[in-house]
C-alpha cells in the first residue's frame, strides 16, 4: 500500500511540476504581450496625431485601426495591420478622439483603445509623447530655384504629394504620386536610395513641407521642397508656360494623353466632362461609348468654337485606336482648350 502511494505521489508530482513550469513559461508572455499589443501615443498637434500600433501578429488578416470623434459614434477604419508608425492628419484642433486597433487573439476578436486629445493652435509647445524631437533636415526652396535644378540635373524624384484626383486633373510632366497621408506607408518601398535628390510639391506648399518633413525623419537625406503648383509659372501637363520659358524637360503639349483606366475613372468622379468621338459619323452610330458627341476629326475646327463654349471645361476625347483622337486633342489645345484628355 505504501509503495502505491509512493508511486502515485511521484506521478502526481511530476505532473504538477510540469504543470506550473508550463504555466511560469505562458505568464511572461502574456504580460508581455498586455504590454505592448495596441495603439501607443507618439506625438500630438492642432491636426494631427501620430500613434505607434502593435499587434500580436504584424500584417495578420484582421487586423485594423479605426479612429473617431468622440463627439461622434461613427469610426474610421484604416488599413493599417502592420506593426508601426502611423500618422492620421486633418483632424480638428482641441478635440478628444478615439483611436482603436482590432486583431485576433486565439480566435477571439480583441480591441485596444487609446484615448487622445489634439492641442490648441495657440499653444506654444505642441505635446511630444515618447518621441525624440529631431530638426528637419529638409530644404526649402523657391520654384525658381526647383526649376533651375531640374533644367541642370537628370537624376532626381519629383514627387506630388497631393490626392491622386488632383494629380490625374493636372502635374508636372515626369512627377510620381504619393499622397501625403501614404508617405509613412508607400515610402520605403517606392522610394529606395535615401540619399536621391527629392523635389516636394502639392498645391499650396502645406502638404508638401509636412511630407518632406516625414521623410527627412524616416532617414531621407536631400529633400527639398518648393511649394505648390498655385506658384508654379514654369508649365505644368495641362496649362501652359506663363513664365515666357519652354522647360526642357517638362512636356507641355497643351492635351494629356491617358490610359482608359484613367479616363473611365475620370468619368466616374466628374459629372460635368465633354465626352468627344472623332471617328466618322458612321463609325459613330454603329458603336460608341454611351454620353459621347460626335464631332469628326474633319469638323473640329468649323464646329469647336460655337458647340465647346466653356474652354476650361473637363474634354476626354476617343477614336478607333488610330491617331485622331491625339491629332484632335492637339488641335483643341491650339484652339485654346485648357483641360483636354485622350485616350486613343
Amino acid at each position: 500500500m505504501l509503495k502505491r502511494c509512493s508511486k502515485f505521489s511521484k506521478k502526481t508530482i511530476s505532473f504538477l511540476i510540469a504543470l506550473v513550469s508550463f504555466s511560469l513559461l505562458m505568464i511572461p508572455n502574456v504580460f508581455a504581450a498586455n504590454e505592448i499589443i495596441g495603439p501607443s501615443l507618439v506625438s500630438v498637434t492642432p491636426n494631427a496625431i501620430t500613434v505607434s500600433l502593435a499587434f500580436p501578429k504584424s500584417g495578420e488578416k484582421g487586423n485594423k485601426c479605426s479612429i473617431k470623434k468622440d463627439s461622434t459614434e461613427k469610426w474610421y477604419d484604416f488599413d493599417y495591420s502592420t506593426n508601426g508608425k502611423y500618422t492620421f492628419r486633418s483632424l480638428d484642433q482641441d478635440t478628444n478622439y478615439t483611436i482603436k486597433t482590432t486583431y485576433l487573439l486565439n480566435n477571439e476578436e480583441q480591441t485596444k483603445e487609446l484615448k487622445v486629445k489634439t492641442t490648441k493652435e495657440s499653444d506654444l509647445v505642441y505635446k511630444k509623447i515618447n518621441a525624440k524631437e529631431t530638426e528637419p533636415t529638409y530644404k526649402k526652396i523657391t520654384a525658381k530655384e526647383a526649376f533651375d535644378i531640374m533644367q541642370k540635373n537628370s537624376n532626381y524624384i519629383l514627387l506630388d504629394v497631393r490626392s491622386k484626383e488632383e494629380y490625374n486633373t493636372d502635374r508636372l510632366s515626369g512627377a510620381i504620386s504619393i499622397p501625403a497621408d501614404e508617405i509613412n506607408k508607400r515610402a520605403e518601398s517606392e522610394l529606395n536610395d535615401k540619399n536621391a535628390l527629392i523635389l516636394v510639391y502639392c498645391s499650396m506648399g502645406g502638404r508638401s513641407e509636412a511630407a518632406a518633413k516625414e521623410l527627412s525623419q524616416m532617414g531621407y537625406t536631400n529633400v527639398s521642397n518648393f511649394g505648390g503648383l498655385d506658384n508654379w509659372p514654369y508649365g505644368t501637363v495641362n496649362k501652359p508656360s506663363t513664365n515666357n520659358i519652354a522647360p526642357t524637360n517638362i512636356i507641355n503639349t497643351g492635351y494629356r494623353k491617358i490610359t482608359a483606366v484613367e479616363a473611365h475613372a475620370m468619368m466616374q468622379e466628374n459629372n460635368n466632362y465633354i465626352l468627344i468621338d472623332v471617328r466618322s459619323k458612321k463609325e459613330y452610330d454603329e458603336r460608341r461609348i454611351s454620353g459621347a458627341i460626335s464631332m469628326p476629326i474633319g469638323e473640329i475646327k468649323d464646329r469647336a468654337e460655337s458647340e465647346l463654349r466653356d474652354k476650361n471645361a473637363l474634354i476626354i476625347i476617343y477614336c478607333g485606336g488610330d491617331s485622331k483622337s491625339e491629332d484632335a486633342a492637339k488641335m483643341l489645345s491650339q484652339m485654346g482648350y485648357a483641360n483636354v484628355n485622350t485616350f486613343g
